[in-house]
């Protein structure tokens, strides 16, 4: 997992350096799965997060939060976690709401079997 969060914090940081991707915090998230919340870094090294959504909205950090938490929302750039777990029902739902939330950039890190963190 922690391979993971390393590789979200390195795309979070390209799309919000100005010179790059240019995005401000309030339009950023990040989506994982409820049951690693123990493993949420505190931050992106230059790029602060936040689990609170109205911190989010007022552009005080990139947003952290499961994928369940952010049904009904979506942000420009959203870095989704995945890991293999259980594959019920809804799981399966949750994991469409985390990837349908985008509106212009997506990245999907899921681990291969070989347990390295890999792009989608």
């Amino acid at each position: 997992m922690r391979d993971a969060f390393q590789q979200a914090g390195k795309r979070v940081r390209e799309w919000c350096m100005p010179n790059a991707g240019g995005l401000k915090p309030h339009q950023v998230a990040v989506l994982a799965p409820g049951n690693s919340e123990r493993d949420w870094p505190k931050d992106f090294q230059t790029v602060p997060l936040t689990k609170n959504f109205d911190a989010w909205r007022k552009g005080k950090g990139v947003l952290m939060s499961s994928w369940a938490r952010f049904k009904g929302l979506e942000a420009d750039g959203i870095v989704i976690i995945e890991t293999p777990t259980n594959d019920d029902d809804r799981e399966r739902a949750n994991r469409y709401v985390a990837r349908s939330r985008a509106k212009h950039l997506l990245t999907r890190l899921s681990r291969s079997k070989n347990r390295k963190c890999v792009y989608f």
